[in-house]
């Protein structure tokens, strides 16, 4: 059963579940906004927390740890008190200060346009900011299962008419927009900003919603960060994400046949062939791979296989498939450099449908190394 807290309660709660002050003496704040994770309450993270240790401003940390848009950012239902009382906490904060600075990535990046539009000195800048999350939205664009993720949002978001930015808002000409060229939502969300953000709303060329993990693989994330304390000029990220881009690439093959061993293992040989070995020298490289479940957007990694800066590597996997819960899901096979996936090559290779009964494990192998996969129904699929 949800709680519900008093007025009093409820701000107090917010702003010690949901935020983290670190003083520098600066007469800078920076401002981080989290984005969205599945994990957020169970490890109670902040994103770019690293920067506590490295930055030289005052900084404060933002969480949501019911994923909610920052509506209910203190964990329980509040009618929308928490997030008055963060906002109010945000804004009152900030006046002290000669200079702010917000910075968020997807939902963090909304946060970052929605906070900093009410605190009229901040600069904002926004990765894959999702700034709009209204089901109308999802079914024009055909996204179904980001429909039910946000239903429950938007019924309490657009019933106390929160959450807007307007189009003439001035927020916009202090703004700084980044967009991954290769996610669908991103183009969009690109193209309606042009008219109100033509100079400072860019289109990153290799990189996908993720792209704050991009930045962070080519060594751009700390530049980044560095020219926003600083107040400097923004990197060239085209330039440098292009030819990242060139060195990173790589082709990768699920081989079959694929089986499974004794009903809840997943057996399959993957081929790698790195184009540029030489890049991958002296750095800890490995295949991720996630289990994604298409219905609650659940993310379950199976297996990391570390590998070497050699042209052609093969691989037997296994991957065991007992703590999945019920449901149809897309394995995400991708490369890892020193922890951090890189650029938008992650890819979709296997599809599942796990059913349980009685502790027994029918999976379901759909298709493999097929672009067709992605867009067919799953019941035409089953083999």
């Amino acid at each position: 059963m949800a709680k519900y807290l008093t007025a009093y309660d409820c701000e107090s709660h917010v702003i010690e579940r949901s935020t983290l002050f670190v003083s520098n003496n600066s007469n800078h704040l920076l401002i981080v906004f989290s984005s969205f994770d599945n994990f957020r309450l169970e490890t109670g993270t902040f994103d770019f927390i690293g920067l506590r240790k490295e930055a030289k401003v005052d900084i404060l940390f933002v969480r949501d740890l019911n994923n909610s848009w920052f509506f209910f950012p203190g964990e329980y239902v509040d009618g929308g008190r928490g997030h008055r009382a963060l906002l109010g906490y945000i804004t009152d904060l900030s006046k002290v200060y000669e200079n702010v600075s917000c910075i968020g990535s997807s939902m963090g990046g909304f946060a970052a346009l929605y906070f900093g539009e009410k605190i009229p000195k901040a600069k904002v800048f926004a990765l894959s900011p999702q700034i709009n999350i209204k089901t109308d939205f999802f079914v024009e664009i055909e996204d179904f299962k980001r429909i039910g993720m946000t239903k429950e949002i938007n019924q309490e978001i657009w019933r106390e008419g929160l959450l807007e930015i307007p189009k003439n808002s001035g927020v916009w000409s202090r703004s700084v927009l980044l967009y991954g060229q290769n996610d669908k939502i991103d183009v969009i969300l690109h193209s309606r900003l042009r008219s109100v953000a033509p100079y400072s709303n860019i289109l990153l060329p290799h990189v996908n919603h993720g792209l704050v993990h991009a930045l962070r693989g080519c060594g751009l994330l700390r530049s980044f960060f560095s020219a926003i304390i600083g107040r400097d000029n923004i990197p060239d990220f085209q330039s440098s994400l292009s030819s990242f881009h060139k060195y990173t690439s790589y082709t990768m093959d699920v081989a079959g046949p694929i089986f499974l061993i004794e009903g809840n293992t997943l057996s399959y040989r993957l081929h790698l062939k790195l184009h540029h070995p030489e890049f991958w020298m002296d750095k800890k490289c490995a295949i991720g791979i996630l289990a994604i479940n298409n219905q609650t957007n659940k993310k379950h990694k199976i297996k990391e296989i570390l590998f070497f800066s050699l042209e052609f590597q093969d691989f037997l996997v296994e991957n065991d498939l007992s703590n999945l819960e019920n449901g149809f899901y897309s394995c995400e096979i991708s490369i890892i450099i020193d922890k951090t996936s890189a650029l938008d090559i992650g890819h979709n290779n296997i599809y599942i449908q796990v059913q349980k009964e009685d502790n027994c494990l029918p999976v379901s192998i759909i298709r493999t190394g097929d672009d067709i996969a992605r867009t067919l129904r799953k019941a035409s699929v089953f083999i």
